[in-house]
């Protein structure tokens, strides 16, 4: 079959993780396989039925509008926010999240996703799934790289020094 190694593909990246898009996909799989076209992965991934169904998003009443303020650096303003979530057992744990769209990936691809009985359990895929986000997943507002990627890019055309 002339698709077989792209089905190959999506079954494992939707094996690990069934909460991911279409694109995340696509962008994970043009990544290992750049002659690809993301029409032919969309074709693929649609024959395959793996279309994911999203809630419409609520809307917010309006609200004036002011400037984002715009750090000259990285690294110098920091989002943070915690989650709560309870064990299988009913014992509630909480997780610190620092950055911004972290919060719903985490709650999608860790959380969501697993049973847990213990606290190590939970560390243990938080741990993992933090290697991968910013080592492995590439990033739409990073023009597709990763953080790490994204980071050695920045260091590599700048003049200020960057602390790790």
């Amino acid at each position: 079959m002339r698709d077989a190694e792209i089905i190959a593909a999506l079954t494992e990246q939707v094996a690990t993780r069934p909460s991911r898009g279409f694109w995340k996909c696509c962008q994970v799989l043009l990544r290992m396989q750049p002659d690809w076209n993301h029409k032919r992965i969309y074709r693929v991934y649609t024959a395959m039925q793996l279309n994911l169904h999203r809630k419409a998003k609520q809307r917010l009443p309006r609200r004036e509008r002011a400037p984002l303020y715009v750090p000259k650096q990285p690294d110098i303003v920091w989002s943070a926010d915690f989650m709560a979530d309870a064990l299988a057992c009913g014992r509630r744990s909480r997780t610190f999240n620092v950055v911004d769209d972290f919060n719903r990936t985490f709650r999608e691809d860790v959380l969501d996703q697993h049973l847990f009985t213990r606290l190590d359990d939970v560390r243990e895929a938080a741990s993992g799934w933090m290697i991968e986000y910013n080592q492995a997943r590439p990033h739409d507002a990073l023009g597709h790289l990763t953080p790490t990627e994204y980071r050695n890019h920045l260091a590599g055309s700048s003049t200020f020094e960057m602390y790790a």
